[in-house]
Formats: structure tokens, sequence, C-alpha cells
């Protein structure tokens, strides 16, 4: 039997002691070494939890934010762009693309009131909510918008991109827009409307389509300073070229052609061109299809005993009068004037703007005045537009020809009636900017524009200030932020209502397919009694 060992001499004892003293300390280590395995393990496993890029709160596990880059984040790429505009406070939803590469996307926008809005989804495609959005928009009206956007790429890091601003105006857009909507064609109407659009929703619906009445053309239309029940569209159909006119709802169709129509504020006169036009190829150059309009004339149509009336203050011999528009106050009415040309030397033609006064109350005319010469400034003036004050005139010039959407050179310019100051607009692009109107409170200005690809017009909206400052467009939201993309229709003559047209599609198509439901017009003397009255009814050329 082995027994305990015998105690050992104090000085091997004592000889023995740092021995053990230092596999203590080599045990220490080992469990040290072994701990930060473990944890190391541990946080590959769960990794901490990192502050959100956007907001400074947690996010979730797995997410990881890049370290401050040494240069300052640059501006997301978004479509479409909406940085730095101004928005209307009854606006439908911005709607976006983020055009960044990622895998998961963050947008707040905030203002300084209310809550923000805020999304993180697994796609670039960002839609609002509708109700949230209209509450960030009424709270900090009058204020500015904040827009912050992250990106979290396939590394899992979070990018923050540069925030950007936008302002929201305290003034309101009217509700409604009316606008037509084609295909590019150049013979075969086949898919043409009218349409109405909310602008606070992204509701549209048809007010009248073509193949309703054979596939004709819905051509121009016009309302009573924005009235949705008062209003008059032309056509040309197998049935004839009748123009409808809505009282209060009620429908009466006059048989003859108008082209370009305006309504006088008092809601007896409507102005309007009868045009005698051809369309041609050019063989060359950016154009490569064109108008000549070979006569315009411009008359005025009296609502109560259906006559129509040629000033001959305005019917000039051997000149083209067109794109008439009247002044809110009715006190004159604005137009273009053109020395007629033969065709060889249509790249010549090149409209004059015009204004001449009237008095309602007479019923007479006043002596035309020029308020811009094609021939000195060698541009041609279209599509005079005046705002509701009566203070700016809006107008389209291209270097010559009659037909100003069909131009890359189209441009807005801007005339100050007190000073006849003239500029071009700081809104236009390099493609064609055309079809453009006022808002009835004048502070806002939707226009047609080619300048997305320089083949479709889409509609944009401008803030207009009372110094007749133009803010950077925004184009026309739509619910999908990617609709414009595969939309192959053009936007074109839009006008701004103040409610939705409740006349429906079936009984003003009934109208324009029942030729004996007709009221044609009579001549009537012109007001100057200085001047031959022409007592000549319209031509019913066909009109684009």
């Amino acid at each position: 039997m082995i027994g305990p060992k015998p105690p050992q001499p104090h000085a091997r004892t004592q000889k023995r002691r740092p021995d053990i003293e230092g596999a203590r300390s080599s045990r220490r280590i080992w469990l040290a070494c072994g701990c930060l395995l473990l944890a190391g393990v541990r946080s590959v496993a769960s990794p901490a939890v990192q502050p959100d890029p956007l907001s400074g709160r947690a996010s979730p596990p797995g997410v990881r934010e890049t370290a401050p880059p040494s240069e300052a984040p640059r501006l997301p790429r978004i479509a479409p762009d909406y940085l730095e505009v101004v928005i209307p406070p009854n606006l439908a939803p911005l709607n976006l693309a983020i055009q960044e590469p990622g895998i998961e996307y963050q947008l707040r926008v905030s203002g300084s009131r209310g809550q923000p809005l805020e999304l993180r989804q697994s796609h670039p495609h960002v839609r609002f909510p509708l109700r949230e959005w209209k509450e960030l928009l009424g709270t900090n009206r009058g204020g500015t918008l904040r827009w912050h956007i992250a990106v979290r790429n396939p590394a899992g890091e979070w990018i923050p991109y540069a925030p950007f601003e936008s302002r929201v105006a305290q003034e309101e857009i009217d509700r409604y827009i009316l606008y037509r909507r084609l295909r590019p064609l150049f013979s075969y109407y086949k898919h043409l409307g009218i349409y109405q659009r909310n602008l606070e929703t992204f509701e549209e619906k048809p007010v009248l389509r073509n193949d309703t009445f054979e596939h004709g053309c819905v051509n121009c239309h016009t309302f009573l300073q924005g009235a949705p029940d008062r209003f008059a569209i032309s056509f040309r159909a197998r049935s004839g070229t009748p123009t409808l006119l809505i009282d209060s709802n009620r429908i009466s169709r006059i048989d003859t052609k108008m082209g370009y129509l305006s309504w006088h504020p008092n809601g007896k006169l409507l102005a309007f061109s009868a045009n005698t036009i051809t369309q041609f190829f050019h063989l060359a150059g950016p154009a490569n299809r064109d108008i000549y309009d070979a006569r315009a004339d411009l008359n005025v149509f009296h609502v109560d005993d259906r006559t129509v009336e040629k000033p001959a203050a305005i019917a000039v011999p051997d000149r083209s009068e067109n794109w008439p528009c009247w002044a809110a106050d009715g006190r004159h009415l604005y137009y273009s004037s053109a020395p007629t040309v033969a065709f060889r030397d249509e790249r010549s033609f090149r409209y004059d703007l015009l204004r001449i006064p009237y008095d309602p109350d007479q019923n007479r005319w006043g002596e035309p005045e020029t308020l811009f010469s094609g021939a000195e400034h060698r541009l041609s003036a279209h599509q005079p537009r005046v705002s509701p004050d009566g203070h700016y005139l809006v107008f389209t010039v291209t270097d010559s020809g009659s037909f100003p959407v069909f131009r890359s050179n189209s441009e807005l310019f801007l005339l100050r009636l007190d000073t006849r100051e003239l500029e071009p607009l700081p809104i236009n692009s390099n493609q064609a900017d055309t079809w453009h109107c006022w808002s009835s409170n004048g502070r806002w200005l939707v226009f047609g524009s080619k300048r997305l690809d320089g083949v479709f017009t889409r509609l944009l909206i401008t803030h207009v200030d009372p110094a007749a400052r133009f803010s950077k467009p925004l184009l026309l939201p739509q619910e999908d932020p990617t609709y414009y993309d595969t939309c192959l229709d053009n936007f074109n003559v839009p006008e701004l209502v103040r409610g939705p047209v409740q006349i429906s599609e079936e009984e003003l198509a009934r109208a324009v397919n029942t030729p004996g439901n007709t009221t044609g017009p009579t001549g009537r003397e012109s007001s100057a009694p200085d001047r031959a009255p022409d007592r000549s009814t319209i031509s019913d050329n066909p009109y684009p």
C-alpha cells in the first residue's frame, strides 16, 4: 500500500512555488484568449445594432453602415427630378424611382412641422400613402420639405446620400386638368381623346374618346374661366366638323368648324380661328414634319343669337390671323397675325403678336396694336395666354412657321404688359416647350414639353410668384413613378379647371353623332362702322 508522500524539505518547497504561479498565470491567459475568441464568434453570428443612416435610431441586426467617406456625399439619382421644385399644397404624391443600385432603400421626407414620411423597402420605386402625404403638405404649407435617401448595397452597407429640399407653396392649383392624349401620328387618328385628371389624386377619366364617333379627331377645347360646366370642343368626323357648346351642362351642337378657341369672360362671345392647313414633310433637318397654314382668319361667335362676326379691324386682307385669347377683363383680344405667303416661302412665315381693344357693352372694336414683331425679332409668335391679373403674357416662339409643337426650338416667352419687357422663360429646355395655360389664381403655369426624350410631349407644372419668377418645373406626377417610361401618348392642350366635368361621355358622343341636332351660324355685321362687314360663313377645312 502506497502511503502519502513524505513532506519535502523547505528549501525544495520554496524552489517550486514560482512554477505553480506561472502555471496559474498561463491558465489565466488561455482563459482570456478563449473568452475573446468566443466573443468574436458570437459577434459574427449576431452583430451589434448599428445606427439608422437617416434617423440615428437603431437598425436591425445584419445592417452595417459605411464609415464616413472622406468626401461629401453626392445627391441621389431619382426620376422624376424633384430636386428644388415648388409643390402645390394640394398636389398628389410625388412618387419617384431611386436610380441607385441596392438591395434595400430608405427615404424620409420631413418638414418643420408634423410627422415625417418614412419608407423602408426592398425595391427602388417609392409610392407615398395619399393620406399621410396630404397631411405632410398641409402642415408644411408655405414651408420647406427635406428629403433624405439611403441605399443598402449588396455588402450590407448603407450609403447615405446628400439631402435635398423642395418648397410647398401657399397657393393651391386648380383641382382638375383636362388635356388631349394622342399617339404620335401622321394621318390617321386611331387612339385620341380628351381626358380629365384629378390633380389631388391620380384619378383620370375620359371626357370624350374618338372611338365613340368613328375615330374622328377631337380638336381643341376651352373653358370659361375654369368653369367645368361652360366649355366648347371642336371635332372633325365623318358626320361633319361640328363644335359642341356646353352651357350649365346643356349641350348644343354648332354646325361649323372652329379651330383655336377662347371664351370672353362674359360668356356671350367665343373667339375662334378658321384655318386652311396642309401637313408636309421635310427631307432634311431636325423637324421631319410641319404644317403650312395657307389662310387663317379670326371670327367671333355670339352665343345668344348664334351669329358669327368677322371684325373688320382684325380681318386684314392678305394676312392670316390665328391663336385668339381674351384678356381676363374682356377689354382686349390678343392674337397672332402674319402676311400670307406661298408654300415655297413657308420658311419665312412669322407671326406678329397683336392685341385689339374691345368694348363689350357697345360691341365695338378699336385699332390693333403690335406687341411683338416677328420680322424684327426673326421669330414667330404663337399661343398667347394672359395671366388672370392682366399683368403678364406668356406665348410660344419658333424660328418660323405656324405649328410650334413640331419645332424643337419652340420656347416660352414672357411679356410684361406694363413695361413691355420681353424675356425668354428660365423653364425652357432644348426641346419643344408649348401648349401652356394659367391657373385661375395666376400662381401656376402648366405647359407641354418634349424635354424628356425629344419625342413625347409631357405636362409640367411651374410656380409663378407675384414678380413673375418661375420655379423649376415638376413633371405631372403619376401613381407609378415609371409610368412615362412606357407611355406612348402625347399630352397637350392642357386646361386647368376648378372641378370635374360632370356631363357624361355618352351624352357628348351622342351630340357629335347626331347631325340633325345642330344650329347653323348666320352672318353678323362688323362692329367697325368705317369698314365693310363680312357676312361670309366659316370654312369647314380640316384642322389637325
